[in-house]
């Protein structure tokens, strides 16, 4: 409430002079008390004969106002600055300062002026669907590093009340939602306004392409059951590999171990591969590559009557098809071991026959 009182007081000289009027503002209710002065405050403006356009600044953190101000004046009344947290209302409130007669020693006016807390909404989405993204962990802190408020992101808006009109804050994400990558803060300033100010923060997804090859990593291999598991042994996500890289996304920040259950017909398993999917929103490649199955020739040589070992017996080792691979030597002990041959043949990664 604005309250406005006037007092009439009367020329006591022999002089002949203008009467004038005692004019009391009175700022009430609960969202105009405890302001600054220097940054609350309403206007008084009056018009009259002697003073055109004369303004008195009533500022909230005051009492009262007093003005000797002169009667059957046009005035208004207006706010300059809201307190903190709220909108400076545009309205204004007219009236007449009329002269009530000499025996009334106040006239009173009674004006309400209703404020408006700011409103922004902060907005938690997904950089692709653009839907809310719950289980985002965020703050909005001021320009001084003061954290204003904090809450974890849910399927709806969050909506924050009464920041103040021209400051700076701070939008920050200090957790993402499992399978999302930490946003860049933004930084928005508080308008003077009524209307809800909407702010957006996107996330993008964690991606992650993993690779079944050859020994050369070149030839994808197809045939290979596949595991992760996060960092207390749980599966994440089990597949069987093909011709093409095994793409995922939405795997949450952190340490994996990649696991060959099966290797495919003429590979060898491979031992565990531990990965760590970091905080972006690049594709972060994982490699796993197989041995193929070999084989080798062991020969023991020993005489038939005595069973002694017979050293420098030596023998062919042939192919298939009759092509010599190596000659085979005996030692002292009658032994003799061929290198690692291919047990069989493959054909775009994959097993063809056996060799």
């Amino acid at each position: 409430n604005v309250k406005l009182v006037a007092s009439k007081t009367s020329a006591v000289t022999v002089e002949n002079k203008e009467q004038l009027a005692e004019l009391t503002i009175y700022k009430e209710g609960q969202v105009l008390t405890g302001a600054e002065v220097s940054e609350n405050g309403t206007v008084f403006q009056y018009e009259n004969r002697r003073q055109k356009n004369a303004v008195y600044n009533v500022y909230a953190g005051a009492d009262t106002f007093t003005a000797d101000l002169p009667v059957d004046g046009k005035y208004y009344v207006k706010e300059i600055f809201a307190p903190d947290g709220f909108v400076t209302t545009e309205e204004v409130q007219e009236f007449t300062f009329e002269y009530a007669g000499e025996d009334q020693t106040e006239v009173s006016y009674d004006f309400t002026f209703e404020n408006q807390p700011t409103t922004v909404e902060l907005t938690k989405t997904d950089l692709t669907t653009g839907k809310e993204l719950p289980g985002a962990h965020l703050k909005v802190t001021d320009s001084d590093g003061n954290i204003v408020d904090e809450w974890t992101s849910t399927e709806e808006s969050h909506v924050i009340k009464e920041l103040v009109v021209g400051k700076e804050y701070t939008m920050t994400e200090t957790k993402p939602a499992d399978g999302y990558v930490t946003a860049e803060s933004i930084t928005f300033t508080v308008e003077n306004t009524a209307e809800v100010q909407k702010h957006e923060m996107k996330d993008d997804v964690t991606k992650v392409e993993i690779s079944k090859t050859d020994i050369t990593g070149e030839t994808e291999i197809p045939g290979a059951k596949l595991t992760i598991l996060d960092k207390d042994d749980q599966v994440v996500e089990s597949w069987t590999s093909t011709e093409e890289a095994h793409y995922i996304e939405k795997l949450p920040i952190g340490k994996y171990t990649l696991r060959e259950e099966q290797a495919p017909k003429g590979y060898l398993l491979t031992a565990d591969v531990t990965f760590e999917v970091k905080d972006t929103g690049e594709i972060q490649k994982v490699a796993m590559k197989d041995d193929t199955a070999k084989g080798k020739v062991i020969l023991n040589k020993t005489d038939k009557s005595s069973g002694e070992p017979l050293k420098g017996v030596e023998f062919e080792l042939r192919d298939s098809k009759g092509k010599v691979l190596e000659t085979l030597k005996t030692d002292a002990a009658g032994h003799a071991e061929s290198k690692l041959y291919e047990i069989a043949t493959f054909k775009n990664g994959k097993y063809d026959t056996a060799i």
